[in-house]
């Protein structure tokens, strides 16, 4: 499943270039049934008459953006080089598992539990076991027993294949007559510390968030302010090991960093930047904490440092081009990849080098991460639900690898 923002779209930043935006209209008009072709066969008409008459609505296919699934931490890689891949698969956490650096790959493994919603995230902890985080979804036989919550699974032993049972953080909403559970997926960091903390956007469009103690034990849902925040916030450590965390808004980007590990986050503090299309990339790199994001009315990438040492700062901001497209981007080593105009992946290996165009249709975000010393490892979920993973030395006029399925071909029933 794939979720997609709706009439929102019209107050924010466009992700769509032009001639992508053309198409998009083009089908629009189509579902507005401007070409009064009888498809359907019924007397009431085969589109959606409320809208044929302006079918670009207010900016409607300007943009578009994913509500859930924007994430790209869930592919990760463990001390003994290994990797290990989550998404959710109808309802539940798919997990996908290839150990050592070589060798044949298991899964997908479905993790107990039903409800998850689109889009996991991977964190290592200090000791080396994985945690797999998302937000999980519960009905009941009342609209009050509605529930959307942070959910988190441990797994048991370092390079194990089993994972504990789900644990609930709940959610930072106290009125969920009035915003439904309507927090983002989690973004999910260890400081210098080990300490683990989430932070989520919530119905107000403010930043909450969670930081476990030293028992193990979590403290209350904070409230660390911002407005306007869209999107999904995204956290990384500094070479420090200090965390900031970032969030979009419809104008710019907002941040927060700690003083020192350990220390609770700071205020939030204006960035300077300007506006993107919401996904963020966030991975802590030459001191600081590296972002990645597109242009508006683009798609091109961009890139900017952001430091902490004398309060959050912005440094050497830089337009990568790219091939247009929209959505997350991910970045591993000298491997940057993303969705490119008409879907597929595009991926660039290097400053200066063209980008390339993989003929793979893809649902969410891919996700990349190094293994070892001089390798990254980039992975998809096709519009097939298989895991497909490609691999590149960390290294210069390096090339990818050809794409490899994982997993047998999926049937109907």
């Amino acid at each position: 499943m794939q979720n997609y923002v709706g009439y929102v779209n019209g107050s924010l930043p466009s992700a769509l270039d032009p001639q992508e935006a053309k198409e998009k209209l083009d089908s629009l008009d189509t579902y507005a049934w401007l070409d009064r072709q009888n498809h359907c066969g019924s007397d009431a008409g085969c589109g959606d008459l409320k809208v044929s008459d302006r079918p670009a609505g207010n900016r409607w296919t300007d943009t578009v953006n994913y509500a859930r699934g924007t994430g790209t931490d869930w592919l990760t890689s463990d001390t003994d080089h290994g990797l290990w891949a989550f998404k959710v698969l109808d309802g539940q956490v798919a997990v996908w598992h290839r150990p050592g650096p070589v060798g044949p790959w298991r899964g997908p493994d479905l993790l107990p539990g039903t409800g998850m919603d689109p889009g996991v995230g991977a964190v290592t902890l200090k000791d080396g076991r994985i945690a797999v985080f998302g937000t999980r979804t519960s009905f009941g036989a009342r609209p009050a027993d509605y529930r959307r919550e942070v959910v988190y699974a441990v797994q048991k032993q370092p390079g194990a294949d089993g994972f504990g049972e789900w644990q609930s953080l709940g959610t930072p909403e106290t009125a969920d007559e009035a915003w439904t559970s309507d927090i983002s997926a989690p973004a999910v960091s260890v400081d210098g510390t080990g300490r683990l903390a989430a932070y989520v956007r919530d119905g107000a469009y403010t930043l909450r968030g969670r930081v476990q103690q030293p028992d193990g034990g979590w403290g209350p849902w904070e409230n660390h302010g911002g407005e306007d925040l869209h999107g999904a916030p995204v956290t990384a450590i500094d070479g420090a090991g200090r965390r900031m965390v970032l969030s979009a808004t419809s104008k710019t980007v907002v941040g927060w960093a700690q003083p020192k590990p350990g220390a609770p986050l700071g205020r939030a503090t204006a960035t300077g930047l300007p506006a993107t299309t919401l996904p963020l990339t966030a991975q802590g790199r030459e001191g600081g904490v590296r972002l990645w994001f597109r242009k508006p009315g683009s798609g091109n990438v961009r890139t900017a440092l952001m430091t902490a040492d004398d309060g959050l700062k912005v440094n050497n901001m830089t337009d990568l081009g790219g091939l247009n497209g929209f959505g997350s981007v991910t970045a591993s080593g000298h491997v940057l990849a993303g969705r490119t105009a008409g879907g597929q992946l595009g991926s660039e290996l290097g400053p200066g080098r063209p980008w390339g165009r993989s003929p793979l249709m893809f649902v969410g975000a891919p996700s990349s991460t190094k293994t070892g010393r001089n390798m990254v490892s980039l992975a998809v979920v096709g519009l097939d639900a298989r895991l497909y993973v490609t691999s590149s030395a960390d290294a210069p006029n390096a090339y990818l690898a050809p794409w490899q399925p994982v997993g047998p071909r999926n049937a109907a029933p």
